[in-house]
């Protein structure tokens, strides 16, 4: 597994190939966190928006590893713009643990956070805001297979199983009728478009996104037990789809 200064150096070289700018959010330990930005080539239109992020939790190392694949690959469409967290905590990522070195798991601390590696990404994702799509890739160590979450101002929206379809190919699905305490239905936890954001205080980074601006979300979890090169390809996948249905 990359070290993540490694994880860094190889991602800003191939990010700035590849067309994108680099901001510096704030530097934890030694360990800069940083964000990706691209902008639109040739669009006819206001371009769409899109964020991805990836490596909240340390203990989870597909997200970013995808990432690392999308942006070295140049896998991600030019005509959108493009605004991408590769790892949020990258000292849990060093330590292989699902918390920052503070034990503080970051994907609780969203709402008013207390930790600095949150609180620059809260402070991108409202200077940035709005988006037309966005995605945090995780992992789940209980998981039989992969499922996501989607959040969706659309109740309509049949996209998510768009995504589990294509997501499928690369590796199985967690069919589970319930899932992390949640009910589930064929790989999806899907939460209505008026849930009640405001009644939780720790706040995911999902619902720090959606209170920005009402947008298709989805949270996508890789099985960990499964082979690190089936969780990537099933990121990839799900990435890749969700901008073809919702940024064509």
């Amino acid at each position: 597994m990359l070290h993540p200064r490694r994880f860094s150096e190889s991602i800003s070289k191939h990010s700035l190939r590849n067309g994108y700018s680099q901001q510096t959010l704030c530097e934890v330990s030694g360990y800069p966190i940083f964000s990706l930005h691209r902008l639109s080539k040739g669009a006819a239109r206001p371009p769409l928006r899109v964020y991805v992020s990836a490596g909240v939790h340390g203990d989870e190392p597909a997200g970013p590893l995808a990432i690392l694949k999308l942006i070295e690959e140049d896998l991600l469409p030019h005509h959108l713009e493009l605004v991408v967290v590769p790892l949020v905590n990258p000292t849990g990522f060093a330590k292989g643990t699902r918390e920052n070195q503070a034990g503080h798991d970051l994907n609780r601390d969203f709402r008013t956070p207390q930790n600095a590696e949150s609180s620059a990404v809260k402070a991108l994702i409202e200077s940035e805001a709005p988006f037309d799509l966005s995605l945090s890739l995780h992992e789940d160590w209980e998981s039989t297979g992969f499922y996501m979450y989607s959040i969706s101002p659309d109740s309509n929206d049949r996209s998510a199983r768009e995504i589990l379809s294509a997501v499928e190919r690369q590796g199985p699905l967690d069919h589970s009728p319930e899932i992390d305490g949640s009910p589930a239905s064929g790989a999806l936890i899907d939460r209505p478009a008026d849930f009640d954001i405001d009644g939780r205080q720790d706040w995911p980074e999902a619902f720090l996104l959606y209170s920005k601006s009402r947008h298709a979300h989805y949270t996508l979890e890789t099985p960990s037990s499964a082979p690190i090169e089936q969780r990537v390809a099933q990121h990839v996948a799900a990435v890749l789809r969700a901008i073809e249905i919702h940024c064509p």
